[in-house]
């Protein structure tokens, strides 16, 4: 691309996490919804739950200027509408800076136990218990019965109690995904030219908010000229190249290519 043509539109998913032992710095980038949709993102529910911050952002790129961003947190869906409520609860008490009261207090009780190795199997279930419990003995009016109150204070007792024995369902295994479909209805249309195989050199349109944690921030981990390209971006090599699993092997320990082709064999156009 010559600095006389346009540079192009797209959209980018940011999954990140600040640096930790769960590192993950992927950025996946194309030109239309669809093709983002079709992107193999994997968000890990753990992370998403236990580790704050936690980046889930789409970016608008409109003709290389990053124009518009959308939390997508509120479109992560578990196939469940009970755990849907109770993971955007536990999303909002990440950000909170305020004491949470009862039950949230109890669950981030929770959180912190799978966090730190209290807790085996998934805090979710158990989470969306409690607050399912809450809910019936709590409503205006409620008569849930003796056994119903009974067995929410002697969760709220076991879990003050870091007693977690009979409460955990190591069987359990959720998985995340996103609604695109009310991505879409969010997500502004893009002009042309669209993102394809050239790559993309970003900017920041003047104005708009920028994610301190976000690796595509300029302020937060000071990388300079990030090439972005249509597929998965690994920012762990700094951005500039979209390598995956099976590319590490023709790494050397530099990140250099072993193979003499240069570093367009290791990219990934869609």
């Amino acid at each position: 691309m010559t600095d006389d043509e346009p540079q192009p539109s797209c959209y980018l998913l940011e999954f990140s996490v600040a640096p930790n032992p769960e590192f993950r710095a992927d950025v996946y980038a194309h030109g239309t919804l669809a093709g983002l949709r079709e992107q193999p993102v994997d968000i890990d529910l753990d992370l998403v739950l236990l580790h704050q911050p936690v980046v889930l952002h789409l970016w608008v790129v409109r003709r290389g200027e990053i124009t518009h961003g959308i939390d997508l947190h509120p479109f992560l869906r578990t196939g469940s509408p009970e755990h849907d409520r109770t993971l955007a609860g536990c999303v909002n008490l990440g950000r909170t800076p305020e004491y949470p009261e009862d039950p949230w207090n109890q669950i981030g009780a929770i959180l912190k136990q799978s966090f730190i190795g209290g807790l085996r199997g998934e805090p979710l279930p158990l989470a969306t218990r409690l607050l399912t419990l809450h809910d019936k003995v709590t409503a205006p009016g409620a008569d849930p019965g003796e056994s119903v109150r009974a067995e929410y204070e002697r969760l709220l007792e076991q879990i003050d109690e870091e007693d977690f024995s009979g409460l955990e369902d190591e069987g359990v295994r959720l998985r995340l995904s996103l609604d695109w479909d009310a991505i879409a209805r969010t997500a502004p249309r893009l002009e042309e030219p669209l993102l394809g195989p050239g790559g993309l050199n970003f900017r920041w349109a003047e104005g708009v908010e920028q994610i301190p944690d976000s690796y595509l921030s300029e302020e937060s981990w000071k990388i300079e000229d990030i090439t972005l390209y249509a597929g998965r971006n690994d920012m762990e090599f700094g951005g500039g190249d979209a390598f995956y699993e099976e590319d590490e092997e023709l790494l050397n320990g530099d990140g250099e290519r072993l193979d003499g082709e240069g570093e367009e064999a290791a990219r990934y156009d869609i």
